[in-house]
């Protein structure tokens, strides 16, 4: 079996994303389609900006690293906001 993951994008502004799971599916031809995971990112009117079909390994992948990025996302915002504090006490 061979695992496939593609990209198909337009230009514009993401505000949603959408995420379904596609399972495993015969095809016309011999071979059975892997399942996988589609991810749309929306713009404001729900028109889809990027479409973006990750196998589930990937998809794996991805949810490993997401808690690390969110935690450094999350440190650094704080860092922001505590710099911003101690500005302003001294100004």
């Amino acid at each position: 079996m061979i695992a496939v993951s593609y990209i198909n994008m337009n230009s514009g502004q993401i505000t949603s994303v959408l995420v379904d799971y596609l399972p495993a599916t015969p095809r016309e031809i011999t071979r059975v389609g892997p399942a996988s995971a589609r991810l749309r990112l929306l713009d404001n009117d729900g028109s889809p900006i990027a479409t973006v079909f990750l196998d589930t390994d990937i998809v794996r992948q991805l949810a490993e690293s997401l808690p690390d990025l969110l935690m450094t996302h999350d440190a650094e915002a704080r860092a922001v906001k505590e710099q911003a504090a101690a500005i302003a006490e001294v100004g």
